[in-house]
């Protein structure tokens, strides 16, 4: 057989048929027939049945047990990545089953790390599928010294998906000595890094996975970098004049899969027509997207239309009233639309819901002020406070409302500390002035 399929003649399958016959118990007779039939005569559910059989034949070697894993495995990536090329070929029940039947062997009886196969491949293809903690059996059957790197890729990224921050974290590290290069450590390490409030270290990990980027600038990894240097030069380093000049260097698709964030960038450059174009196409394929509804309100305040805005945010789903922008927005559009009540409650229900949000607890504090009640915005500016200790806006306003409450030295006080952290705030220069003069 080894010979028929080195030199191929129309009667290699006709022999291979007759000799299958005779010796059927020959799990690599039976694996080259497999193989010429697949080649000469393409797929069929007779080729995999063959397969099917070779199985417990072969249970005792461990190599072409690998073999019947990794064919079944290329099918189905096949299958996955190029569906139309593989014609009016249907999808046989026994690719799965194969893979899975030689992936369960190799493990129950080959499974010792001084037994050598391939345990990359299948690892992380579970990894692909969401089976993480399959992929992470697989990986940990492998020996323990220095592994490749996709297995130790496919390791964090298990046991990152399945929550073991901890593990993932000494994982990672181990791994980052063996292989420096890898761009997916590195790329793991910055998503742990944000996770843990870390912005830093996760800034630091964007640098190094650059260092590991291929010279092509078209490369799966490459963009994959630069989508996620430009969402945190937006979220965190608030240069969206980098994050616009990262974005327009991605491919279309890739841009139209990201349209929250390039329309976040937009907005945050106050380029709200060309924000509402994106949005509107955005729109025509995902016309019940909430994230694409709160950003086309943020567009209308970006823009000051409040009346519509009004309408446009009581027309939303029931589930944005969930959200601190919802009312936020809401409360905005009431203060500049001259009612100062309606104003008030909005913007602190904002403030409830994001109590972290320096702006919303801002804008309750103004809201409180505008119909003179001084204690309930104080309550306010102090939690600008407790946010931001140096914020110029929270520390001139709670002066002005020590003022208001016929307290001077207390408005003195914060007047003279806002001008410590901002000491060209003219506003505060002139009040602390003129309390001083009194």
């Amino acid at each position: 057989m080894a010979w028929a399929e080195r030199h191929e003649s129309p009667t290699t399958l006709r022999w291979g048929r007759i000799l299958l016959h005779w010796i059927p118990g020959m799990p690599h007779v039976r694996h080259l027939l497999a193989q010429i039939a697949l080649k000469h005569e393409g797929e069929s559910s007779w080729v995999w049945d063959l397969w099917v059989g070779t199985i417990p034949l072969a249970q005792d070697d461990p190599l072409l047990l690998q073999d019947l894993m990794l064919l079944a495995l290329k099918r189905i990536e096949a299958s996955r990545q190029h569906p139309v090329s593989l014609g009016h070929q249907e999808w046989t029940p026994q690719v799965p089953f194969v893979f899975e039947e030689a992936l369960k062997l190799l493990l129950h009886q080959h499974g010792t790390p001084q037994t050598h196969w391939d345990r990359s491949t299948p690892a992380n293809h579970l990894l692909q599928e969401g089976r993480y903690l399959e992929a992470l059996v697989v990986e940990r059957s492998a020996h323990r010294g220095r592994r490749s790197r996709l297995l130790c890729e496919t390791e964090v990224m298990a046991l990152h998906r399945i929550g073991d921050t901890r593990g993932a974290w000494f994982a990672l590290e181990a791994s980052l000595v063996d292989h420096p290069l890898s761009f997916r450590l590195w790329m793991e390490r910055f998503h742990g890094a944000l996770n843990l409030g870390n912005t830093a270290l996760a800034k630091e990990s964007l640098e190094m996975a650059e260092l590991c980027l291929p010279p092509d600038s078209s490369h799966p990894n490459s963009q994959e970098w630069r989508l996620h240097r430009a969402a945190f030069a937006h979220r965190v380093d608030q240069d969206d004049d980098l994050a616009w000049k990262l974005l327009t260097t991605l491919p279309p698709a890739l841009q139209e899969k990201n349209a929250h964030l390039l329309t976040q960038v937009l907005i945050a450059l106050e380029r709200y027509q060309e924000a509402q174009e994106q949005l509107q196409i955005a729109a025509l394929r995902h016309p019940t997207d909430l994230e694409l509804q709160m950003l086309q309100a943020e567009c209308l305040a970006g823009t000051g239309t409040w009346k519509t805005l009004i309408p446009f945010l009581d027309s939303l789903p029931p589930e944005a009233r969930e959200r601190s922008a919802f009312w936020h927005f809401r409360g905005l559009a009431w203060a500049h639309l001259e009612d100062p009540h309606k104003a008030r409650t909005d913007l602190e229900a904002a403030a409830r819901l994001a109590p972290r949000e320096l702006r919303v607890i801002l804008d309750a504090g103004h809201a409180s002020a505008d119909l003179g009640d001084h204690a309930r915005a104080e309550e306010h500016w102090r939690q600008a406070l407790h946010l931001a200790p140096a914020s110029q806006e929270a520390l001139y306003q709670m002066a002005c409302t020590r003022h208001a409450q016929h307290d001077p030295e207390g408005a003195r006080r914060f007047l003279r500390e806002c001008l410590l952290h901002n000491p060209d705030d003219e506003s505060a220069q002139a009040f602390l002035a003129e309390l001083e003069a009194n």
